[in-house]
């Protein structure tokens, strides 16, 4: 294992949680600068606190993953320690083997073999008779008290196995069994470094995983949360567009169309409170059907403009300031007479055709409006015009004018109200 090379890995996990903290900071920076307003909608606030609160977690499994790689290396190394710490004790142990069965202290008969080497029986032997040629008198020690200790057990040698022979023998066992020994020693310290290699190779490629895994997870919860930011920003705005343009349209509606609002809201009145007056119903019928109905039959077929300006026709052009209900504004003032059974004509400024727009046309009165006398009463006549002329208004006004304006100025009952 590359300690060098894996701490600098490792560090790339502490990059990691820094970046999380970064896209943190910057997320709430995000929001922080939007309009209170708008992070208010739809929940902005809460789920880019949430995505901030994941982030948090994730920058602290980074730092933890961080420590586990640190402490990882850390036990590695610990193991290879002891490992290679037990060898030596092994080699140790093998050493002292020798010097109790007779072997000098500096011969080493294991000298020569590696860490993955391994002596057969024949080697071993020839090592220990190269020991004895060499060492003959320890040999000869060795060989005598064999002898002594054959003999005072009552054994007997024979010429096919003699003193030497057994000797050799139990020395080859000795030897063997301590090859034995080592090989399996070796073979288990292999294993166990083996095991732990791959128990760490295994935990840097699950920490390699996890941290491209978290990686590509940060980048996608921020592409996400940004592109989400954008879009409702993006909707927010246009939603802020729609109501502007709904309010400049429902200001020109009302700038243009004032007249007729007001006019709409005393026609609504009038009927409500006909409608929960007692006998409001029939009551209500019956003031449609005189203001409506009735008038259009009285006021009769539309007569033309020669017809009214006809010698003796007794129809009476009023004055401009007496016309302006039927004037719509366009061209020429209007032009309105009146005769004295009731009826009403009025024609257009400019082409002096009869005016049928319900708005502007003309309607019977079920008390005929008078002309002003010309000047101040200066005699009993004068006076008596005065009075007849208060009393047709105030009875015009009553019959006619009224009920015009609690209808909101409507000619007809399907009248269009708005432009």
């Amino acid at each position: 294992m590359n300690f060098t090379v894996t701490r600098q890995n490792n560090a790339q996990l502490r990059t990691c949680a820094a970046k999380a903290s970064s896209v943190k900071a910057s997320a709430m920076s995000t929001l922080s600068s939007v309009d209170g307003r708008i992070t208010a909608r739809r929940g902005m606030n809460a789920r880019i606190h949430t995505v901030s609160r994941k982030l948090s977690d994730l920058e602290r499994q980074f730092e933890e993953l961080n420590r586990f790689v640190e402490f990882s290396m850390e036990n590695y190394q610990n193991a290879e320690t002891r490992l290679v710490r037990k060898s030596g004790d092994g080699k140790a142990l093998y050493a002292k083997r020798s010097a109790s069965l007779g072997l000098l202290s500096n011969l080493d008969i294991f000298e020569g073999i590696g860490a993955g080497g391994r002596l057969s029986a024949n080697e071993y032997q020839e090592r220990v008779f190269k020991f004895i040629s060499e060492h003959w008198r320890t040999a000869v020690g060795l060989l005598g008290a064999a002898w002594a200790i054959s003999g005072a057990m009552g054994k007997s040698a024979s010429k096919d196995d003699d003193i030497s022979s057994k000797f050799s023998k139990s020395l080859n066992s000795s030897i063997g069994f301590l090859s034995g020994k080592w090989n399996d020693a070796q073979a288990l310290g292999g294993a166990a470094w083996n095991s732990a290699a791959g128990q760490i190779d295994g935990m840097r490629k699950s920490a390699e995983s996890n941290i491209k895994s978290a990686a590509d997870s940060i980048s996608q919860k921020w592409d996400n949360t940004v592109d989400s930011a954008v879009a409702k920003w993006d909707n927010t705005v246009d939603q802020a567009k729609q109501k502007r343009d709904v309010m400049i349209a429902g200001f020109n509606f009302v700038k243009e169309n004032k007249r007729d609002i007001f006019n709409h809201t005393i026609e609504s009145a009038f009927y409500k409170s006909m409608e929960i007056a007692p006998g409001g119903d029939k009551a209500l019928r019956a003031f449609e059907y005189l203001h409506y109905d009735h008038r259009d039959a009285m006021n009769g077929p539309h007569p033309s403009y020669k017809e009214v300006l006809k010698e003796r026709s007794e129809w009476t052009q009023l004055p401009e300031d007496m016309s302006v209900y039927h004037d719509n504004g366009v061209g020429k003032p209007e032009l309105k007479f009146i005769h004295p059974d009731g009826r009403e004509a009025v024609f257009d400024g400019d082409t002096f055709e009869p005016v049928t727009d319900a708005k502007y046309k003309g309607t019977y009165n079920y008390i005929n409006t008078s002309l002003p006398p010309g000047e101040f009463p200066k005699d009993l006549d004068g006076v008596m015009d005065w009075i007849e002329f208060s009393k047709n208004g105030l009875g015009h006004v009553v019959t006619d004018v009224i009920p015009y304006h609690l209808v909101g100025e409507k000619n007809e009952k399907d009248q269009e109200r708005f432009e």
